[in-house]
Parts: C-alpha cells; structure tokens; sequence
C-alpha cells in the first residue's frame, strides 16, 4: 500500500519546534510528505470564539489541546500578540524545501481564515490569498505552486474570474491523428509528453512543473505554471466541461 502525507503547519510552535522534528522523523524512514504553511500571525487564542459552537468542547476534550500547543500559543491573539509565522520562522520554512519535500500555503492566518471564509465576499479571500502568496515568495524567492486550505472550493468559486483569465481552445476531429492517439493510449500520451517536457516559451523560458496523466484517464494535464494545458478525449472534454466551468473567461482562440 502507498499512502500520501499531507502536513498542515498552522502555528507559531509548530512552525518552528514541530517542523524540523517531522523532518528528522521523515528522513529516518525515507518518507516524504507536503508541507502546507500558515504564513501570517498565528491568532490560534482567537479560536475560543468557537466554543459556542456545535461539537467544540467535544473536539477540545478529546485532542488534548492544552498538552500539544501548550498555554502560549493558545494565548496567541488575545493576552499575547500574535506572532508572525512567515517572518519570524523563514529558516524552517526554507529548511523544508530545501530538505526535498514539497511546500505549500495553507493561508495567511489560519483562525481568521476557517472563521471567515465561508461568508466573506471575493475581495476579502483574493486579500487574504494575495498577502500568503506574496509571502511566500519573500521567504522562498519563488511563487508557490501549490496552496490548499478550509473551504477551498467556496474560495474558488469566488475567484474564478481571475482564474483562468483566457482560454485557447482546440478541437480534434474523430479520425485524426491526435484523437486516434487518445484512444490507443500509451504511445501517443508517451509522445505527447517527451514533447511537452522539452517545450519552452520562447519569451519566458517556462517549461513544465508538473504533470498528472494515466494511460486509462484519458485526460493529460501538463502544468507550465502560469500556463496549464488540459488535453481530453470527447467523452472526458463533455463529462468535466471546463469550458463551461470557466466560461467568464475570454476565449481568444478557438481551433476546429
């Protein structure tokens, strides 16, 4: 059995004390794993708001909050300011991509996040998005390419007119070389990609950093980074419709 590991690191403590545990962990049984960061304050003291909340004491009681974030942290934002996780714990945050596992935002600050985001209009989750992706890059000198978090999908939702801002699409008929590869498979998903992964633009020198395909999926995603390419058979292309999905978004090519 193959598992995948997925961290969320929301605290100040976490951050800097659990962070290089994990990877001394990790490293001694030659497991890897994601490293999703909150990347502003850590506010976790603002959390007792919820205690009014359904099922909250329950969950407090069981997880034995006190014992692992310890009385500082659970502090954080009311008695104590809240420290900035991104700037106060750049060398772990770097010490994790540079140890070879994958880094990632999980949001700016993670209590007003999962307290907010689910009745926040577009401007307020594109301002808390904007500040952790722009910390991200002053601590790791390059864009993340990866962020997930609470409710991601009502996050989206709100800002899929930014994203994608153009489309190009193109069509294949029934018959043509290129649908005749879909079917068949693996030669032509094997060409498609030796072509793809030395492919670079011209002006921008981008090429690919990553990509998610299976011979039976019948859809290839190759992902340039500010460029992502979906390549589908008819039935998958019908079945998702992210033409549809994206559909505020300017189509400024379409080939038949």
């Amino acid at each position: 059995m193959r598992l995948a590991l997925k961290l969320d690191v929301d605290t100040y403590r976490g951050t800097r004390e659990g962070v290089p545990r994990l990877m001394r962990i990790l490293a001694a049984r030659h497991a890897g794993t994601t490293f999703l960061f909150s990347l502003g304050p850590d506010h976790t003291g603002r959390a007792v708001r919820r205690v009014f909340r359904r099922g909250f004491v329950g969950k407090v009681a069981r997880t034995s909050v006190l014992e692992h974030y310890g009385v500082r942290t659970l502090l954080y934002g009311t008695l104590l300011p809240g420290p900035d996780i991104g700037a106060r714990c750049a060398p772990e945050l770097r010490a994790a991509r540079d140890a070879g596992f994958e880094t990632g935002i999980h949001c700016w600050d993670h209590v007003r996040w999962q307290d907010g985001v689910a009745r926040a209009g577009a401007d307020w989750t594109r301002a808390e998005m904007r500040r952790a992706f722009e910390r991200y890059a002053a601590v790791f000198g390059e864009p993340a390419f990866l962020a997930r978090c609470a409710e991601v999908e009502a996050a989206l939702a709100r800002l899929k007119l930014d994203w994608p801002n153009a489309m190009v699409l193109v069509s294949s008929q029934a018959g043509s070389n290129v649908s005749s590869g879909l079917t068949e498979g693996t030669n032509w998903l094997a060409a498609f990609l030796r072509a793809a992964s030395s492919f670079t633009l011209p002006d921008e020198r981008i090429k690919p950093i990553g990509r998610e395909v299976t011979a039976a999926s019948h859809w290839i995603l190759i992902d340039f980074g500010s460029i992502i390419i979906h390549v589908f058979t008819p039935p998958e292309r019908d079945y998702y419709a992210l033409e549809k999905h994206w559909s505020e978004a300017r189509t400024i090519l379409r080939v038949q």
